[in-house]
């Protein structure tokens, strides 16, 4: 079994890429790619109720992520340990982000066989266009503790969703600087469909793990 600083750390790296759908009524998978130094990690998203469930693999790890808005909690599964850690989703309502300049652009694309429509969004840490989707919820996107990986770009996205009122969900994130365009995030397919209940339960055999102590060292 890994030490706690192990476990610790791929828990950290799942929430770099993690992300949840609100809503809407929608029922179904939507995976994705999300690019970060040039690598692509690939990640599905359950969403069933408004709960989501994420599962991706980060260093070579199998990482599940649950993300319950009405419980306000994010539960990190670690299948190979069989182990589980909570943590709270109500710290993140407090954090400060910047309202960016949104600017329709007036042109739509089709990605994943669902049509989306383009928008540049401007603020002063980055210039990004989006293709935004409805009728799949609302996008959330967790950035990393450490301030590195996808998901730090990302999480400002849903500071943003208050602008769109028929739902806001970027099917693709494109960030642009100066005359180069990289993307980020593109979503590769979307299958509406009944999911089972079970799959957004921890399994009843795994046992919980605290978060270690992250206080200063003792004297």
């Amino acid at each position: 079994m890994r030490n706690g600083k192990q476990l610790t750390g791929l828990v950290l790296g799942i929430t770099m890429c993690a992300g949840t759908l609100a809503g809407q009524g929608f029922e179904g998978v939507v995976a994705m790619k999300v690019w970060s130094k040039g690598k692509a990690t690939d990640m599905t998203m359950s969403i069933k109720g408004g709960v989501t469930r994420t599962d991706m693999v980060t260093e070579g790890h199998n990482g599940t992520m649950l993300m319950n808005p009405q419980t306000k909690t994010m539960i990190m599964i670690m299948a190979e340990e069989k182990m589980y850690m909570t943590m709270s989703l109500a710290a993140g309502e407090h954090q400060e982000h910047s309202e960016p300049k949104i600017t329709d652009l007036g042109t739509t694309a089709t990605i994943a066989g669902r049509e989306c429509r383009n928008f540049l969004l401007e603020d002063a840490k980055r210039t990004t266009e989006i293709c935004n989707g409805e009728g799949l919820g609302d996008f959330m996107m967790g950035g990393s503790p450490m301030g590195q990986g996808p998901g730090t770009d990302l999480a400002d996205l849903a500071s943003s969703r208050s602008h769109f009122q028929n739902g806001f969900f970027p099917l693709r994130v494109t960030r642009i600087k100066a005359d180069k365009r990289t993307v980020q995030l593109e979503v590769t397919a979307v299958d509406p469909k009944p999911l089972d209940p079970a799959l957004f339960q921890v399994p009843a055999n795994f046992t919980e793990m605290k978060m270690p102590s992250m206080g200063p060292p003792s004297q």
